[in-house]
């Protein structure tokens, strides 16, 4: 999938390695070491990155597009926002001004972050998010058995700024068992696909979720040839029903630049979670089978707005290891 290799050394990128003399398009370049940190579908990193001058373009590249589990590109889009949050609150961090201006090529977003020197700009306030930039995990196994605190609660809703996009915290347990149910039905809906499995068994023998070479070709061997829709859906239902919290990401609308805004917002949340000392993890089964989103909308009691990203939030039990990033050279245009 790449010429390049997976490698967790990119989660060591320090800021005193940040060009504070170099020209605004060294600084750009240079933020690119932070994007790359951002959580994408499969750990899929479908990002490609042009610096020119005082601008950073943010792409999708369409070879890294999951066909058959997000057919509809919302994941595609998220996962372009999630590294659009990091490069913004990066370069705030740095004493740098972002202005984020978005367009759509064809059925793509672009994202383009102008950037200006502003020394006048408090980047105090961006330093916690921005730590926790390194240290953000999506936790996938189980949480403490431990209520998220009011505090970060309350954090994540202040974070929750964009008014075209809304956070619904849930927490009440008959509805996660309802959540639970449709996250089982999805589970085996989609392992019943060999298309998917197909494509789910090239990134996992990529080596894209974290395992070394002889397991990641054993796991991509098994789930190609084997259905395990039955306990894949039972091990997830089981960590929705015991999720101390779960959130959802809901929009009017379902257009290319929303869902990457839905994204801002997801990685947002993330680093709040992580500057507390909670982690969060995506839960994306239940949205990527149409027929399932009316279902998850009554669950839910969402009237009529739409979900776009789900998941779960709570104090992992034991840290696990960041997953691997190709180097940033893979991704520049």
């Amino acid at each position: 999938m790449s010429d390049y290799a997976l490698t967790r050394d990119v989660w060591n990128t320090s800021p005193h390695a940040f060009p504070e003399a170099g020209s605004i398009e060294e600084q750009g370049r240079a933020l690119l070491d932070w994007a790359i940190l951002a959580p994408s579908s499969h750990n899929s990193q479908p990002w490609a990155f042009e610096v020119e001058d005082d601008a950073i373009h943010v792409r999708v590249d369409e070879s890294r597009w999951l066909k058959v589990a997000d057919a509809d590109r919302r994941e595609l889009h998220i996962s372009i926002g999630c590294a659009v949050e990091n490069l913004r609150i990066a370069a705030a961090c740095f004493g740098l001004s972002p202005q984020v201006d978005y367009a759509v090529e064809g059925t793509s977003p672009v994202v383009t972050i102008h950037l200006k020197s502003d020394q006048t700009r408090d980047s105090d306030r961006h330093r916690t998010l921005f730590s926790a930039i390194t240290d953000r995990r999506s936790h996938r196994g189980k949480f403490k058995d431990r209520t998220v605190s009011w505090k970060t609660v309350d954090r994540l809703m202040a974070a929750s700024t964009d008014a075209d996009v809304e956070l619904v915290l849930i927490r009440d347990r008959e509805v996660l068992d309802a959540i639970a149910e449709l996250q089982k039905s999805a589970d085996e809906r989609l392992m019943d696909d060999r298309s998917y499995r197909e494509e789910l068994g090239e990134w996992i023998g990529a080596g894209a979720l974290g395992d070394g070479w002889a397991k990641a070709k054993i796991g991509q061997w098994v789930v190609k040839n084997f259905d395990l829709g039955s306990r894949e859906g039972a091990n997830n239902a089981q960590l929705l029903r015991d999720a101390p919290l779960v959130g959802i990401l809901t929009t009017w609308d379902e257009d290319p630049t929303t869902q990457v805004r839905v994204g801002e917002l997801y990685e947002r949340l993330a680093l709040v979670a992580t500057s507390d000392g909670a982690a969060t993890h995506p839960m994306s089964q239940i949205l990527e089978v149409p027929d399932f989103h009316d279902d998850l909308r009554q669950a839910a009691d969402l009237k009529e707005v739409r979900p776009q990203h789900m998941f779960r939030i709570g104090y992992p039990r034991q840290e696990g290891d960041h997953t691997p990033r190709w180097p940033v050279e893979r991704f520049l245009v």
